[in-house]
């Protein structure tokens, strides 16, 4: 997950878990196979920075990125060789995001227009976001009903420009023209288990 503020950028990243269900499914023609699926994930996997030193006069920035939650809405096709499907998967995303910047003044000192230790300006985001996804797998039948799969999955979620908003001296960071800039990606390492009807 990054967040840009101009005229830096500034990147977070958190490894964390996610936990959820799937549901679709398949067509079979020979050894090919396609098919529709969804899923819905709940993902613990915040990210929290700090950029910035702590002398008087400095200026400190605090970054936090969050998903929640992803659901996907993705094709499916691949090969079947001896009860194991080999696949590629894609399609749709989406998902809320809750991002922020904030910049403070370091202890001790004055600095941009606002005190010691105060808010400068800061940009926020909480709101559901549309992206795209695409993946790769192996799932293996071991029963006539169950299989197990494991998959690899990128989720991109786009980027939002926002405001800049705790307005200090009539200005966002006072004597700048800043904008505020979030994109949320996701990197995905899957296992599951699948009952076929």
């Amino acid at each position: 997950m990054t967040g840009a503020t101009s005229p830096s950028t500034k990147s977070t990243s958190k490894t964390g878990g996610l936990v959820g269900g799937y549901a679709g499914f398949n067509l079979q023609d020979g050894s090919f196979v396609y098919g529709l699926e969804a899923d819905f994930n709940w993902v613990g996997a915040k990210a929290t920075e700090m950029w910035g030193g702590t002398f008087p006069g400095s200026f400190v920035g605090l970054q936090s990125q969050d998903v929640p939650w992803v659901t996907t809405f993705r094709g499916r096709m691949g090969i079947d060789y001896q009860s194991t499907l080999f696949y590629l998967t894609g399609g749709l995303a989406f998902g809320q995001v809750k991002n922020s910047f904030n910049g403070f003044c370091g202890p001790g000192a004055a600095c941009l227009g606002a005190v010691a230790g105060g808010p400068i300006g800061g940009f926020s985001e909480s709101a559901t976001r549309f992206g795209w996804t695409v993946g790769a797998g192996v799932e293996h039948m071991f029963s006539s009903h169950w299989t197990v799969r494991s998959e690899f999955r990128y989720v991109d979620l786009g980027r939002k420009g926002v405001a800049c908003a705790q307005v200090v001296g009539g200005q966002c960071f006072v004597g700048t023209n800043y904008r505020g800039e979030f994109s949320n990606t996701l990197m995905s390492g899957l296992v599951g288990i699948g009952y076929k009807f």
